[in-house]
């Protein structure tokens, strides 16, 4: 074991501090790899990177245990902290460059992209087991510098990609990972210096390069160079320009003009909303459209756009001759870039028409706080594409699509109004299926209160609260035929041509896309006029079980390999510390997962809510890892009270979550991330109380032990966050939450035998 010198007593406040910021780098960077990996792979690996970084940190962990006499106990730690640093330090820039100068084939980049990010984990799993190791009788002050650093590092992320983009927060992340050497000792060590000198002119040359060439931008795969490409918090945002007419929900556009401007934005290279210069006297060739049609049915004199992107919908609903005209869009990005590309012309972009209102921001939220009534509520294909996915959608958690959010729209709809849904046709199934029962739930039923309007591709579903008149029955059908499509009035005898699958989408389980699928993918759901369950499975569970069993056997090696390799008289202990890790690795995953989605809704935005929930959990889990160590000297009895005010506090949350959010829906955002942040705060203190405990106590059998914990800790973190989703999935975000806190009950139970 490293001993720390006499004189040198602050050489831990040091370590610490060095952890701190090798913390704020890991975050910083696995936000990075989220961002970069759903811009050039077109799904959301968001998941599966959260999963490799916690595994591939608790495999550091191990590695540390089984080579610790030469790591470790030849008085040798800083050279090998300076080494692992270093190493790092070469590694956590090349999955960047594997993206950028190979995005195809993609298959290469994955494997490539993916196998990086796990040495970058691994190499840093290895630092922080050195660290926790060396200084395991400080562990409760080690332990609250990693967890703050984490906290600022997801903070730090977020506000660098909101004001500089993607190239300079990467390049800012390279640079903050070098400060930790200084904080290492090297006096005898020359060389170490002159490395930094290097280091600091090859991060002045890559800032530089980074204003002429773009050394980090990732362009969409199959796509030519955009025209602009920007980056914030929330998406990447890649516009071109087009020059043979509108390719999405395009059914029956009409010639398009020759003066008229359309740009296409790719939105991380998943989405896309359409710019449409503004030129009142040519627009007529936006009549034909399948999505023009709710603007035919009758004059509107107060209409709400939700997810009105670049203004395309907004466009359409101006040259109907609608009244007012309110548009709700979530990704500032696309507005600027909008208003930019009518710079010299500002009548060009629609959002500067006098009849329009834009409000940017989340759309549940705006009607939360919205006294007003409208006529139509539009909702074109809007999705929040940001959730955590294995594979197209599998994971897509949006909560524009659940019961509640059906309830709000009704609410907000004049008697005789229209709410209208275009999309996907698979898409537009599953929001009948799920509203068709909401409205009957709400005392409203559905008979002749539902038309689908089906194209080939794409279709659009119209909702009253009222029946449709004969009027528009007729109106709808004439319309549609003009342009080659055909409409269906929904009357509970034809209702079987939907699989009703009878599982509620709400905001406790808002997984839209996930449900149900073929088993086939040749099988062709609207050829089959009598869709059963037969024909139907679970998609993504059977992703999920697969990673599941992976894992598993990961954590079954790392359990049993080390210990049948121990021989001593602790063995007993041994193993009831490994169960211990193992509860409070996945307790205390499952519980920061389910905050996260429980609160996206109540904070306005996912990625504040990430920020927000996510730098709580992390700063407050390291206040009360340092505070307990002042409480206590060791004793079990503060985890044991700290486990029951947990349950408690679990507990209570489910009922009454929904009951604090409803009642302070209508305050604005800052005071919403105040009472969010008081919230995850309380528990959070709790949580941080068990691993230090842990760690310190395993340290007065063996210091060995202490980067195996750390190991066991972080692969049962990552078994945790897949049972997590397993759990959302099936039974909802409310039972993964208890599931959390009685993990940590089962910790408890464990150290106590």
């Amino acid at each position: 074991m490293y001993n720390i010198s006499k004189g040198k007593k602050f050489r831990v406040y040091f370590a610490g501090f060095a952890l701190f910021l090798l913390s704020v780098s890991l975050l910083m960077l696995e936000i990075m790899f989220t961002r970069v990996s759903k811009v050039s792979f077109g799904n959301d690996f968001q998941f599966i990177l959260i999963s490799s970084a916690i595994l591939s940190i608790g495999l550091g962990g191990i590695f540390v245990y089984f080579f610790y006499e030469s790591l470790i106990s030849r008085d040798n730690y800083d050279r090998t902290l300076q080494i692992s640093i270093i190493l790092y330090l070469f590694l956590l820039l090349t999955p960047f460059f594997a993206l950028h100068y190979l995005s195809n084939p993609q298959l290469l980049a994955k494997i490539l992209f993916f196998t990086l990010t796990f040495f970058v984990y691994l190499v840093w799993g290895v630092c922080a087991g050195i660290i926790f190791t060396v200084y395991v009788k400080r562990i409760h002050l080690i332990y609250f510098f990693s967890m703050a650093g984490s906290a600022i590092g997801v903070f730090l992320a977020i506000f660098l990609l909101d004001i500089f983009g993607m190239e300079k927060t990467i390049i800012s992340v390279f640079a903050l990972s070098f400060l930790p050497l200084f904080l290492i000792d090297f006096s005898k060590k020359p060389y170490v210096k002159n490395l930094l000198f290097l280091a600091g002119l090859f991060i002045a040359f890559l800032v530089a390069l980074s204003y002429f060439l773009p050394v980090f931008s990732i362009v969409c795969p199959n796509q030519t160079k955009p025209i602009f490409s920007e980056t914030n918090s929330f998406s990447q945002i890649d516009t071109y320009k087009l020059q043979d007419g509108i390719p999405y929900f395009s059914t029956g556009f009409g010639q398009l003009p020759q003066d008229v401007n359309i740009y296409e934005m790719k939105i991380d290279c998943i989405g896309t909303t359409t710019f449409v210069e503004f030129k009142p006297k040519k627009m007529e060739f936006l009549e034909g459209s399948l999505k023009y049609l709710p603007y035919t049915i009758k004059d509107y004199t107060n209409s709400l756009i939700i997810g009105s992107g670049a203004g395309l919908e907004v466009v359409m609903s101006v040259h109907a001759g609608n009244g007012k005209v309110t548009a709700v869009e979530i990704n500032p990005l696309i507005i600027d870039r909008a208003q930019e590309l009518a710079k010299g012309n500002r009548s060009l972009n629609i959002y500067n028409h006098n009849s329009v209102k834009l409000l940017i921001g989340e759309a549940r939220n705006f009607l939360l706080k919205s006294p007003d009534k409208y006529d139509l509520i539009y909702l074109p294909g809007s999705k929040r594409y940001g959730g955590a996915g294995v594979s197209s959608y599998a994971f897509l958690e949006n909560y524009l699509y659940t019961e509640e959010a059906l309830k709000s729209y009704l609410g907000h709809l004049d008697e005789d109004g229209l709410f209208a849904v275009a999309d996907i046709n698979w898409f537009i199934t599953r929001y009948i299926e799920n509203w068709v029962l909401a409205m009957d739930e709400l005392g409203i039923g559905f008979k002749n209160k539902v038309v689908l309007v089906k194209g080939d591709t794409y279709s659009l579903v119209i909702f009253k609260k009222i029946a449709f008149t004969d009027e528009e029955i007729t109106k709808i059908n004439e319309d549609s035929q003009k342009i080659g499509l055909t409409t269906l009035l929904l009357r509970p005898e034809n209702l079987r041509k939907f699989k009703l699958n009878r599982i509620d989408i709400t905001d406790n389980r808002p997984f839209y896309w996930n449900t149900y699928s073929v088993y086939s993918q040749d099988y062709n759901i609207d050829q089959d006029p009598d869709l059963t369950f037969k024909n139907m499975q679970f998609i993504s569970i059977k992703y999920l079980f697969i990673l599941f069993f992976i894992i598993a056997a990961v954590l079954i090696v790392a359990f049993a390999v080390p210990f049948l390799l121990y021989k001593n008289e602790y063995r007993n202990d041994l193993l009831k510390y490994l169960f211990y890790f193992f509860f409070i690795g996945i307790g205390f995953i499952m519980l920061e997962l389910a905050l996260i989605h429980k609160f996206t809704i109540f904070v306005e935005n996912p990625v504040y809510a990430l920020s927000v929930v996510l730098s709580t959990i992390l700063l407050f889990s390291g206040i009360g890892s340092y505070f307990a160590s002042k409480l206590y000297n060791e004793s079990k009895f503060l985890v044991y009270c700290a486990t029951i005010v947990l349950v408690i506090i679990m507990a209570l949350y489910i009922p009454f979550l929904t009951y604090i959010f409803a009642s302070f829906s209508h305050f604005n955002v800052v005071f919403k991330i105040f009472l969010s942040i008081l919230l995850i705060a309380l528990p959070s203190f709790f949580m941080g109380m068990f691993f230090p405990f842990g760690l310190k106590r395993v340290g007065k059998y063996s210091n060995r032990w202490v980067p195996w914990m750390w190991g066991i800790n972080g692969i049962a973190s990552t078994f945790g966050g897949v049972l997590s989703m397993i759990m959302s999935l099936i039974f909802g975000f409310n039972v993964a939450l208890i599931t959390g806190a009685v993990c940590y009950i089962f910790a408890v139970i464990a150290l106590k035998k």
